[in-house]
C-alpha cells in the first residue's frame, strides 16, 4: 500500500489510531497488542475486512512483527478475524 493510501485509512482511524499506525506501540515488545487493538479499532469504525487488512499489513511491516515470516499474512488475516469477532 503507498503511504498516500495509507493516510486516507488512517484518516478513518481517527488520530490515536492513526498514530498507532504509523509510529507503532510505545515498547516493540507489545507490537502483537498493538496490530490487535489497531484491527479491533478499525472493525469498530465501521471498516471493510480488506481495509482492516491493509492497515494491519501497512503497520506490521513498518513494525517487523510478522511480515517476513512464511505465514505472516495468515497471522495478519487471524488478527483481522478475530478483530471483527
Amino acid at each position: 500500500m503507498t503511504d498516500e493510501a495509507a493516510e486516507q485509512l488512517g484518516a478513518i482511524l481517527g488520530p490515536s489510531l492513526k498514530r498507532l499506525m504509523f509510529d507503532g506501540p510505545k515498547s516493540m515488545g507489545k507490537r502483537s497488542d498493538g496490530l490487535m487493538a489497531l484491527a479491533r479499532g478499525a472493525a469498530l469504525r465501521q471498516m471493510e475486512p480488506k481495509d482492516v487488512f491493509r492497515v494491519v499489513d501497512y503497520a506490521d511491516r513498518k513494525w517487523g512483527k510478522y511480515w517476513e515470516r512464511q505465514d505472516g499474512e495468515a497471522y495478519i488475516m487471524d488478527i483481522v478475524e478475530r478483530a471483527f469477532r
